[in-house]
């Protein structure tokens, strides 16, 4: 059974604790208030080949093509990671920590 957690990017912070969020999605801070800018982002499941747990947003790049990154992304109720088998990617950031990710 796959592990249920999320991190939060507050858009300035990734933080992976000290929030709560409720079954509608709406995310609150330790003193309970909302924060309707925070973008709450889900841990996939799995990791990549070096062990790094891999959420939404992640950005990666497939061992056996480094010149192209790709974007953890949800779609349909699903996550995708491009058809890449995840233990043969490597984490190399996100898309709200690193935005010229992006364009890679």
């Amino acid at each position: 059974m796959n592990q249920i957690k999320f991190r939060v990017w507050t858009g300035t912070l990734m933080i992976d604790s000290g929030f709560s969020i409720n079954p509608n999605g709406r995310i609150y801070d330790v003193h309970r208030k909302h924060q309707p800018k925070w973008i709450a982002l889900q841990f996939v499941g799995i990791q990549d080949e070096s062990g790094v747990d891999i959420y939404q947003d992640d950005v990666f790049l497939p061992k056996y093509n480094l010149l192209q990154a790709q974007i953890v992304t949800y779609e349909n109720g699903k996550f995708n990671i491009s058809g890449y088998r995840y233990n043969k990617c490597k984490i190399i950031g996100n898309i709200h920590q690193n935005p010229e990710l992006k364009k890679l």
